[in-house]
């Protein structure tokens, strides 16, 4: 989360020393939305290092799994150039709702039909409590690995 921060601030001070205007339209949306997908990486992190525990092979099927998430997460595009038919499929990525909340928040003209935030914050606390749970009933196993 610091390196994406310092990336940002970073990158925005650069265009700005340019001349162009770079403040989001709403940084509370902006703010919200790096919470929220930082909130959500977490949750799956804990899940991945407790799944991890039980199935040491699982950190190369992760890797696999990740990569399709990354090109499906709207990171190298928006939504609203793909076909409907497909758009109705990658909006179930609640990684893609996480960018998506931060172009809406960022873009003064950008509102997307699909963004459904109920379905990313339900989704995120989901992971979360889930990951929470894991970690909690495999600590035993987990404070072994780590002091071995």
């Amino acid at each position: 989360v610091t390196t994406d921060m310092l990336s940002l601030v970073t990158l925005l001070g650069g265009v700005g020393l340019l001349g162009y205007w770079v403040w989001p339209r709403d940084f509370g949306i902006c703010l919200a939305a790096l919470l929220l997908t930082a909130s959500l990486g977490l949750g799956v992190g804990m899940v991945n290092m407790v799944i991890r525990q039980f199935l040491p092979s699982w950190e190369h099927i992760w890797a696999i799994g990740a990569r399709f998430l990354y090109f499906l997460s709207g990171i190298f595009y928006s939504p609203i150039s793909m076909p409907n038919e497909i758009r109705e499929i990658i909006v179930w990525n609640p990684i893609l709702q996480g960018i998506e909340m931060f172009r809406w928040g960022f873009y003064p003209d950008y509102n997307p039909p699909w963004l459904d935030l109920p379905y990313l914050l339900t989704f995120t606390a989901f992971v979360l409590l889930l990951g929470l749970v894991a970690q909690r009933a495999a600590s035993k196993r987990l404070q072994t690995a780590v002091s071995s």
